[in-house]
């Protein structure tokens, strides 16, 4: 076991080969949360075996076991199913192997089903996610959007990414989807935790006797308001052909109004504004399968629009993604940094242990910077 209890601790070991592989052999493990799709975490581990007659054990059908946690009483056991593996010979008896893989649920990747499902999307979801053994974890109690949902020969992972983007609550909703490590498939709606204040975690830049957690002051911002608009931020109409009324329409989106941020900057170029193109809105489909669309994918673009990267380091977090945290940003005198300071969602967790050390970097994201609401 690595780290120190009440700080972190780490193992790993090959499972149904626990003598095989050993946590003194390690030289980095890597892991990473992150939301906006259905997508399982995955990870990077490297470490040096001793014996080259074991490579046979490391295949497509390896199960890597790693236990991680604050305390021994607290550890979690996470399973994770290697898909690569690459080796680096360092001696004549001794490599250097790499694994490469996610969280050990392949069923959900790749099995597909064709099935029919007549509910809301948040039922849909709901109803999947548990038929993949993933805790479902949700602040909505339903949405308004009741149709048909086929899944045609799909995965799970693939169908669930497609019913997401057409969910719909109302015009103001903020809906994100994400896996995180304790096994919770989440489906949030940004908004009713924004308006409750339902802070997660609290981050300082500097000692705080308190329950907040301290990052590095050093950390790196990212303005991505040119390549999330580029790639979706202006897409605010779709043409749509209503087989129903046999007719047809302009849906557009509503305006963008900050989720997060107070400031009444607007990062977008108003000059600037695509189409989509053409489609069929058929009797199966809820009337608002479209607008839905552009709503889920405008509000997740904006929202990584503007990013912090902090870190945290030694000590074990239980922070996820789609936590909503509060950022104290202070600089050399003390004195808060108004521009960064405030309200975030946390979009990515990248934990490294290393050295006998372990690094947590997190990815907090919101509109803009400048003034910003908390």
């Amino acid at each position: 076991m690595i780290g120190i209890e009440g700080e972190f601790l780490f193992s790993f070991s090959l499972v149904d080969y626990t003598n095989i592989v050993f946590t003194d052999d390690l030289l980095s493990f890597t892991v990473i949360e992150t939301c906006g799709s259905p997508v399982l975490p995955y990870f990077e581990l490297s470490f040096t075996l001793k014996n080259k007659a074991d490579l046979e054990y490391f295949n497509d059908s390896s199960v890597i076991s790693v236990q991680l946690g604050k305390n021994s009483n607290d550890l979690k056991d996470i399973q994770f199913a290697v898909k690569k593996v690459l080796l680096s010979p360092s001696q004549e008896s001794v490599c250097t192997v790499i694994l490469r893989g996610v969280y050990n649920n392949q069923a959900y990747l790749v099995n597909t089903l064709s099935e029919d499902y007549n509910d809301t999307s948040y039922n849909v979801i709901s109803q999947i996610a548990k038929r993949n053994k993933f805790n479902f974890k949700s602040n909505v109690n339903n949405t308004n959007d009741s149709m048909l949902w086929q899944q045609a020969s799909e995965s799970d992972f693939k169908f669930l990414h497609n019913v997401w983007k057409h969910s719909y609550i109302n015009d103001n909703a903020c809906t994100l989807i994400g896996i995180d490590l304790d096994n919770n498939f989440i489906f949030k709606n940004l908004i009713p935790d924004i308006a409750s204040n339902n802070i997660a975690y609290t981050f300082t830049t500097v000692d705080s006797p308190g329950d907040e957690i301290q990052v590095h002051s050093d950390f790196k911002t990212v303005n991505n308001s040119t390549v999330t608009n580029a790639f979706g931020g202006y897409i605010r109409e779709k043409y749509v052909y209503n087989v129903s009324k046999r007719e047809y329409e302009l849906i557009k989106a509503p305006d963008t109004i900050p989720v997060i941020s107070e400031s009444a900057y607007n990062n977008t170029n108003a000059n600037l504004e695509k189409n989509t193109g053409f489609r069929y809105l058929t009797p199966f489909m809820h009337e608002n399968y479209y607008k839905a669309e552009l709503i889920n994918i405008n509000r997740m673009l904006a929202i990584s629009s503007s990013q912090i990267w902090v870190t945290i380091f030694t000590e074990y977090n239980n922070v996820h993604p789609l936590d909503l945290v509060m950022l104290l940003a202070k600089d050399g005198n003390n004195q808060s940094c108004m521009q960064y300071s405030g309200l975030y969602v946390v979009t990515k967790v990248v934990r490294t242990v290393q050295d006998r050390r372990m690094v947590t970097s997190v990815l907090l994201s919101r509109e803009s910077f400048n003034k910003m609401r908390g």
